[in-house]
């Protein structure tokens, strides 16, 4: 019997860019669900601009625990261009993203504010 999840997923696609919104209590053994169905939606819509909303999730994970999860995803990740939204007060997540994106060759950027990261994923777009 499959277990029933603590989250929500809902994804849209607008003005080329696939938004994805996470709601709710994520448990460690649900990350590889969310990483496959984020990894499904990127392919039936044919985008590589990818902005995820996790401001409404409840909880988070370490630093250790998303460090490890990163390094086991990177080969469908490598040429999306993706934008993390997230509450002000994780803000210094940000750093540890940053330089944990480019140390794997990841395009990966924080943002607090959505009009900031549609933006910053719609100047990607010619860089593509």
């Amino acid at each position: 019997m499959k277990k029933k999840t603590g989250y929500q997923i809902s994804s849209s696609v607008n003005d080329g860019i696939l938004e994805i919104v996470i709601k709710g209590k994520v448990e460690k053994d649900e990350i590889d669900d969310i990483h496959d169905k984020i990894t499904a939606f990127l392919k039936e819509k044919d985008v590589n601009n990818l902005l995820v909303d996790i401001r409404a999730v409840k909880g988070r994970f370490s630093i250790i625990e998303a460090s490890s999860h990163v390094r086991h995803s990177l080969a469908d990740r490598r040429k999306v261009n993706t934008a993390i939204i997230d509450l002000p007060q994780y803000a210094n997540f940000e750093t540890f993203l940053v330089i944990m994106a480019e140390n794997v060759g990841l395009s990966v950027k924080w943002f607090s504010h959505a009009s900031a990261a549609r933006d910053w994923l719609r100047s990607k777009r010619k860089d593509n």
